[in-house]
């Protein structure tokens, strides 16, 4: 039997797998739609608030995965702490922030969509 200890362990070392795997696979794209945010509206935390917003919806619908779309929100928030703490610490990666094949674009699309709502 696994206790409570052991699970919180292996959910949070399944989601740091994750987290890993999809930055490699997106370029560190959320470090980098922090960095384009904080040039065009003058804050980083605009990708964090969009991609959480996007999850708890997806969570609230009826035909979601509930467990994938939680594991996808605590990812997002695992990265903000991340990014934070490097940001404090003056890390720079070496993923170059310029925007190819569009993005950047769609991402500012979608949020200034989504404000538009919410304003």
């Amino acid at each position: 039997m696994v206790t409570f200890e052991e699970e919180v362990k292996n959910v949070c070392n399944e989601l740091a797998d994750l987290i890993i795997l999809k930055n490699q696979k997106y370029g560190d794209s959320f470090r980098r739609s922090r960095l384009s945010a904080e040039d065009t509206w003058g804050s980083r935390k605009i990708p964090f608030d969009f991609h959480a917003k996007e999850k708890i919806q997806r969570y609230s619908a009826v035909d979601d995965d509930e467990e994938d779309s939680v594991l996808d929100l605590a990812g997002y928030s695992v990265l903000e702490i991340v990014c934070r703490r490097l940001d404090d610490r003056g890390y720079v990666n070496s993923v170059s922030i310029l925007d190819h094949e569009g993005i950047y674009e769609e991402i500012a699309r979608r949020v200034l969509s989504e404000l538009k709502g919410v304003v």
